[in-house]
């Protein structure tokens, strides 16, 4: 994946700046910040490949497994809630307060 590629040049790049190049504390802490944003975002990849796409593209309703440790994701589309909750998910599907017109909330 050309994405996982560009991160994978991020925590490189990072690492080395990091390990070699005396600088102050303030430009180090933007370093450890980059470096984690990189590795977190090469996680949520992998685990997007690996884990949630074949769920969400499975079609023979075979039971998954619940992720742990997964925020979930808050969505508008109907469409996107419902692909991200085959994949196993926790969604949250927001409304707009004008669709709840004749309903008592």
């Amino acid at each position: 994946l050309p994405l996982l590629d560009e991160f994978n040049t991020t925590i490189t790049v990072c690492m080395n700046r990091l390990s070699s190049v005396s600088s102050p504390l303030p430009s180090h802490v933007r370093g450890l910040v980059e470096l984690q944003r990189a590795s977190l975002y090469s996680l949520a990849l992998l685990d997007y490949t690996e884990i949630f796409q074949p769920n969400m593209t499975k079609q023979d309703g075979s039971k998954i497994p619940k992720p742990t440790h997964r925020i979930g994701a808050f969505v508008w589309n109907d469409e996107d809630a419902l692909s991200l909750s085959s994949a196993g998910l926790p969604v949250y599907l927001i409304r707009l307060l004008s669709d709840f017109d004749r309903q008592n909330i």
